[in-house]
């Protein structure tokens, strides 16, 4: 399998030096295959597994490298006949190998909606680039607007590979059509729309078009020469608008005349003259149109750019013999009975030839990594790699993205991830930098997580199992969990089990999407669904202890398979209420499809956060419509990890900034000094212990209802009396010593009392308990500082297995605890 290669800019390519040239043969095909695949038939004449050995038996046949299809009625459909064209002897004996694009595209609108276009390729000559959707727009005709064509024309974007020329690459826009079918104006209208369409985005948007080799094919439904949507094409003009283009094309096999025998060996519709004959319907009648059509550009027809039509090989195929109304049967062809039988259409074909130059073989071997480690929080390797026939220029590439890692002009290449907290494997390549398709074998990179050996992971998310089968508060392994994850934005249920995607989808929900084994979660907005929309993820700490300096890391995936540009956004909250956006990880998706997948990974570090045992942070993915028209992107989350410092009770740094907003109900401690400029919400207990100062800056608040306490304390045990006045409320706090915490009975099997007791002045009161794996189990809180006698809780411990529990007080004081059953 080659490697999919992305983005317009490969269209620069380097110059070697000339030794011999070189020419190949490529062949090109477009069929309409009515209606494929099409499950309830049962004719067994016409199922859709007697319809996949036609197919294979046709191309076994002809050789076509390319086929430009009509009428799929799914991507399944495309990925059975390239399996069936694979398991031939024949083609593979010919060094065929097929693949088919990425995208799947369906028509939108009218009776042939749920129909699409696809192209199937031979993998072994072409390099799929890119492909893109036209748009789809009305044109003027004798001062009325016409309709809109009803099925958009896809542009496909290859690099031709010549057997001959492993160093070069020839690129090529192969364009698939299914204009508007029926004989009125209105119809005729229609189709020079769908013309325009595709004669504006080559004229209009290729780049370099009278310079680029281009070939537009189809079902074009054109019923004589007069044609608009014909004459647009081999003109430039339509009469009765102002249309006006300069690259145009050229129609190889020349003027017909419909239902007329002198005109019969250009027609391609129909095959059959039998109604509904093998139960996929279709058109009757016998062969009298010509309705499917392969045209070239000049550059092609000039043999400007190392591409030209081999003179004599347009056909279409397999009608030879065929009188005029009769049927495939008829024909000479050895595989008439699979043309009959297969669709009402005959196939068209024509053979292209590509020249290249010979030159020197790049090879790049031997690659392999080395030395691979933590250097303070960044991990690095160095690749090494044999270039033969180089340019001196390399690339290490993530295989994933085709991002550049490092470059550098021999081997070995160090490479350098910053901050890297990841520990997830990837691939890596080297490339020529100077030749893209000169590049070695994928390694596998294991890297390090190298964030502080203390740091603690809170969560670690990477939808493992996760099948699009819902959200709901008991998940399995293939749905979410509701008491973890919230979407806003979808209308019903079902919009939260759509199950699997491959990309390309139009209805809105969730889905999950496996590539390569690895499950993630996936979002299609549509035009009433998700725009705008909100995807929020709870992550608590379970630990035994606190964590600072919260880190968050997630991979974010766009399918950019549509031309509206869609906003995909991060904000934080400790609260569920008050959202913090950090900008650094807005991504916006383009405009201009392209049919990639585009995978990078976010990262932010919220300085100066603390999220208490028990306390829960809120992540959110915002999504709106940004610009552009028609349907929208869809996005991928995955590898979320949300990591932070654990602090113990007798950590005590020097000075401590506290910025959050809110700020995380907990005991604060340090040294020497506390800045805060935060804000305490209603109903939370915080309490900050300074050394020598405590400071609070412009932009602190306490809401009504705030449990604050800030005092002179030293980290250590013996504790400083001296107080601090909160001038923000006006009191002051003294110290105060640890409380009397009783447990009875301890061990317990059932129920155990728990009394908190201050030996100076009552405190509100923060209790959790956890096991021995940090897990909280139970937790208590008061809602005022009220209790002049102590603190009474009881805990049901009946449900908890036998073993050693910790009660944590308020953040700060310990206790054993151990459950005993009988």
């Amino acid at each position: 399998m080659k490697r999919l290669l992305f983005g317009l800019a490969l269209l620069l390519f380097p110059i070697f030096t000339c030794f011999s040239q070189q020419t190949t043969t490529v062949k090109i095909m477009t069929y309409n295959l009515l209606n494929f695949p099409s499950p309830a038939n049962t004719n067994s004449l016409g199922n859709d597994n007697a319809r996949i050995n036609y197919f294979k038996t046709i191309v076994e046949n002809n050789q076509a490298d390319a086929i430009l299809i009509q009428e799929l009625t799914n991507a399944n459909g495309a990925t059975s006949l390239v399996n069936a064209l694979n398991s031939s002897a024949i083609l593979t004996g010919a060094g065929k190998f097929y693949n088919r694009a990425t995208l799947f595209t369906s028509y939108p609108l009218g009776a042939s909606s749920g129909l699409g276009n696809m192209l199937i390729y031979n993998d072994n000559v072409f390099d799929l680039i890119s492909q893109v959707n036209l748009g789809r727009n009305s044109v003027v005709v004798n001062g009325q607007t016409s309709e809109v064509s009803p099925r958009a024309a896809t542009a496909y974007l290859l690099n031709i590979r010549p057997t001959a020329c492993a160093n070069e690459s020839v690129p090529i826009y192969l364009i698939g059509a299914h204009l508007k079918g029926s004989d009125s104006q209105t119809d005729e209208n229609a189709r020079l729309a769908g013309a325009n369409d595709i004669m504006n985005y080559i004229n209009n948007t290729i780049a370099s078009p009278t310079t680029t080799n281009v070939i537009i094919a189809g079902d074009f439904n054109f019923y004589d020469t007069n044609e608009k949507g014909y004459n647009l094409f081999l003109n430039g003009t339509a009469s009765g608008t102002n249309l006006s283009y300069q690259n145009t094309f050229i129609d190889k096999l020349g003027a017909w005349t419909r239902n007329s025998s002198a005109s019969v060996s250009k027609f391609t519709q129909a095959t059959r003259t039998v109604p509904n004959q093998f139960g996929n319907g279709g058109v009757d009648g016998g062969l009298d149109d010509r309705f499917d059509f392969i045209l070239i550009n000049e550059t092609i027809n000039a043999n400007v750019e190392k591409v030209a039509y081999q003179n004599g090989s347009y056909q279409n195929f397999g009608n030879t013999g065929v009188p005029l109304n009769g049927d495939a049967s008829q024909s000479n062809s050895p595989v008439a009975t699979s043309l009959l039988r297969m669709s009402d259409h005959f196939p068209v074909l024509l053979n292209i030839t590509v020249s290249c130059t010979v030159t020197p073989t790049c090879n790049i071997t031997n690659a392999s990594a080395s030395n691979t480690r933590c250097e303070g929080q960044d991990f690095k390797f160095e690749v090494n790699f044999t270039p033969t026939n180089g340019s001196g220029a390399y690339q290490v590439m993530r295989a994933s993205d085709n991002v550049v890692l490092a470059s550098g002009n021999s081997s070995p290449i160090a490479v350098t991830i910053a901050n890297n907290t990841s520990d997830i494997p990837f691939n890596i390549f080297v490339r020529d930098a100077n030749n893209i398709n000169c590049l070695s074998t994928n390694v596998q990179i294991t890297p390090q997580n190298c964030a502080p050996s203390n740091s603690l992971c809170l969560l670690e998310e990477d939808f493992e199992g996760f099948a699009g089968a819902g959200v709901v508060p008991t998940p399995n392994a293939t749905q979410l969990d509701s008491d973890d994850w919230t979407f806003v934005g979808f209308s019903d249920e079902a919009d939260l089990a759509r199950g699997t995607t491959f990309g390309g989808v139009t209805i809105a929900g969730l889905y999950s999407r496996n590539e390569q084994s690895n499950e993630s979660l996936w979002i299609q907005p549509t035009a009433d669904k998700f725009t705008p929309g909100t995807a929020t993820l709870r992550v608590c700490n379970n630990t035994a202890l606190p964590s600072e300096n919260l880190s968050i890391e997630y991979q974010l995936t766009a399918y950019n398979d549509e031309s509206r540009s869609s906003s995909f956004n991060f904000s934080y909250s400790f609260n569920n209420i008050n959202y913090i956006n950090v900008s650094a990880l807005d991504y916006t998706s383009p405009t201009v499809e392209t049919g990639d997948f585009i995978t990078m990974t976010k990262q932010t570090t919220l300085t100066g956060s603390s999220l208490g045992v028990g306390q829960c942070v809120f992540l959110r993915w915002t999504s709106d419509d940004v610009g552009g028209i028609e349907a929208r992107d869809e996005f991928g989350l995955d590898d979320i990890r949300v990591c932070g410092t654990p602090t113990t009770p007798n950590d005590c740094p020097t000075n401590l900034i506290i910025s959050s907003n809110p700020i995380p109900e907990t005991t604060y401690t340090a040294s020497e000094t506390i800045t805060s400029t935060g804000f305490s919400e209603s109903g939370t207990i915080v309490i900050f212990e300074a050394g020598t100062q405590i400071n609070l800056l412009n932009g602190f608040t306490a809401e009504q209802g705030t449990i604050f306490t800030a005092r002179i304390a030293n980290c250590a045990p013996a504790l400083s009396t001296t107080p601090i006045e909160n001038r923000t409320f006006a009191t002051e706090s003294p110290a105060v010593q640890a409380p009397n915490i009783q447990l009875f009975p301890n061990p317990a099997n059932d129920l155990i009392q728990i009394t908190v007791e201050w030996a100076e002045k009552e405190q509100p009161v923060l209790l959790t308990i956890f096991n021995a794996q940090g897990k909280v189990v139970q937790t208590f809180r008061t809602e005022a500082a009220t209790a002049p006698n102590g603190y009474n809780f009881e805990w049901n411990c009946s449900e908890m297995p036998s073993g050693l529990y910790w009660l944590l007080c308020n953040g700060k004081y310990t206790k054993p605890v151990v459950v005993l059953h009988d």
